[in-house]
């Protein structure tokens, strides 16, 4: 569910911090930092240092990839 919930706020916050997707999936700070590495790895995100607020990491969503993800999530299940 988490994974979920992280697609559908990066569609219109394409920034965020280890501490926004603590608070948009309730996770604790360990398994967020781990869904953030997942989507790294997965290159959905990618790290950013243009868009740091309080010496926070910020991490980019990857447009191209994100694009395909938002495709198949309005597929599978749909657009709201």
């Amino acid at each position: 569910m988490a994974v979920i919930l992280l697609v559908a706020a990066i569609l219109s916050q394409p920034v965020v911090s280890i501490k926004d997707v603590q608070n948009i999936t309730g996770l604790s700070p360990k398994a967020a930092n781990d869904l953030v590495q997942a989507f790294l790895t997965a290159s959905i995100l990618k790290e950013t240092t243009g868009h740091q607020s309080c010496g926070e990491k910020a991490f980019l969503r990857n447009e191209p990839i994100f694009s395909f993800v938002q495709r198949l999530a309005w597929r599978y299940w749909g657009r709201n």
